[in-house]
């Protein structure tokens, strides 16, 4: 699961299928799990310059699914999408019964589950010396970290647009679905 910057609070930080932000300003594996993808749905997400990187994810080629709330977002920025109007989560609901607990082989997707935690790995190893970093002044990244251990069950974190919002929703894990960014 890569998200937007408004998607944040989907799942949990820590949960193994989650990959971050993507787009512009993002978690270097969301971009390249989304990059890689065999399909990509976006599930009520814009599918505007922010989250896509300019329209370069998903690659050209790609398959796309588009589930939005409004009919006239499906399909506008990518003109191939199949699309599905209505509200995600009666949409994604009904989508879910119709498969009537027949999801495939579900070893057939050990080598991307595989994929995505180390590309997840990968990226919070090489965040992790900024993390923990006792530099004077205190390193955002830092700060991040910190805000992510401190945050108590039942938050709400606001931050403001630009370079707060771009650190905040990259570095700030939130660890507890009763968390809400």
């Amino acid at each position: 699961v890569a998200h937007s910057m408004d998607g944040k609070e989907i799942m949990v930080d820590d949960h193994p299928l989650m990959v971050g932000p993507v787009g512009t300003y993002c978690r270097p594996s969301a971009n390249t799990a989304v990059a890689e993808a065999d399909l990509v749905f976006f599930i009520g997400c814009g599918t505007g310059d922010q989250v896509t990187r300019n329209w370069t994810l998903p690659r050209l080629g790609t398959p796309v699914i588009q589930l939005d709330l409004e009919p006239s977002e499906i399909g506008r920025n990518y003109p191939g999408a199949v699309g599905v109007a209505g509200d995600a989560r009666v949409a994604l609901t009904m989508m879910i019964d119709a498969f009537d607990g027949n999801y495939g082989r579900v070893d057939s997707r050990a080598a991307w589950r595989k994929r995505i935690a180390g590309l997840v790995g990968d990226w919070r190893e090489s965040v992790k010396p900024r993390c923990l970093s006792d530099d004077v002044p205190i390193r955002t990244e830092r700060l991040c970290a910190d805000i992510s251990d401190w945050l108590p069950d039942r938050t709400v974190l606001v931050a403001d647009t630009g370079y707060s919002a771009i650190w905040a929703g990259t570095l700030i894990g939130l660890r507890s679905g009763n968390q809400r960014f």
